[in-house]
């Protein structure tokens, strides 16, 4: 059952934090922000499908590699975008 709350968990905040960084009225510190948030949760929504919880963002990339079936051969992309959003945008 955990896994199922955490899917809906993570999916629900994935839709409030993409609304709030395509929100125009939003400052853009705020919506780069929201869309770090919005990629982190649904980077957890693809963990969650498979009964696994990254629960913090420095987790992503060894949680990734660890569970490489999760996105296959698109791994080293995901946690490299991720990275690159993080350190760099």
């Amino acid at each position: 059952m955990l896994k199922m709350a955490s899917l809906s968990v993570h999916s629900e905040k994935y839709k409030l934090f993409r609304k709030d960084a395509q929100n125009e009225d939003n400052s853009i510190p705020t919506r780069i922000e929201a869309i770090f948030e919005a990629c982190f949760h649904l980077i957890e929504v693809c963990m969650a499908k498979n009964g696994l919880h990254i629960n913090k963002h420095q987790r992503v990339r060894s949680m990734v590699i660890t569970h490489g079936d999760v996105f296959g051969e698109n791994s080293e992309s995901v946690w490299r975008a991720f990275q690159e959003l993080e350190n760099q945008i």
